[in-house]
């Protein structure tokens, strides 16, 4: 109030400027307000739009009660590539679905390691998956544990093992491209050896 009792009507007023990044981690919207540690669970994982990677620094985190992957986006767009750089031991884990990315190219980097468990489909992508750098990516599901039109592996560890209602199984599908260079691929199950397939 002023001296009159009067209410100043020039207080100033604070906003704070918000944006969707149209991108989703673990059950969490990615925002212009939390992009620089997405699940704040004790390791960290950041997002960088502007090149679309996601940073993985000894993350452990379960995708939110009610939400249904680890990862997702509703960007527009055919073929967009998303990038995940692994520092340190991670794991992300689902009661749902894994990484589900239609229509991208996903792509693990980086010197640590990664392992994602879900009780539906572990991985799939309507496109390309790469796995470099030196990382180490674990897949573990009880369905379809990867499915992709194309696989690359080169200088990395990818394992795909899975629970006791099917073999562990990677799916190429329409298979445009496959490569393993200096790699170390596998797939384990309780009862089997799994199966890989390449579909045309």
């Amino acid at each position: 109030l002023d001296a009159s009792g009067s209410a100043y009507n020039n207080l100033r007023s604070f906003q704070v400027d918000f944006e969707s990044y149209q991108v989703y981690f673990c059950g969490q919207e990615v925002t212009s307000l939390n992009f620089f540690d997405i699940t704040n669970d004790g390791g960290s994982v950041a997002y960088d739009k502007a090149t679309r990677t996601f940073t993985l620094n000894n993350a452990k985190a379960e995708v939110a009660e009610g939400k249904r992957n680890v990862f997702s986006d509703k960007l527009a767009g055919d073929n967009l590539s998303f990038t995940f750089k692994l520092i340190g031991d991670n794991e992300l884990l689902s009661e749902k679905d894994g990484i589900i990315a239609p229509n991208r190219i996903i792509v693990f980097t980086g010197t640590g390691s990664l392992y994602v468990e879900s009780e539906a489909k572990t991985l799939q992508a309507g496109s390309d998956v790469v796995v470099e750098g030196g990382c180490q990516l674990t897949l573990n599901g009880e369905e379809s544990v990867f499915d992709a039109r194309g696989l690359h592996v080169d200088n990395s560890s990818l394992t795909l093992r899975q629970g006791n209602k099917y073999p562990a199984m990677a799916v190429v599908s329409n298979c445009r491209s496959f490569g393993l260079t200096n790699a170390h691929f596998e797939t384990r199950h309780h009862y089997d050896a799994g199966r890989f397939a390449i579909v045309d």
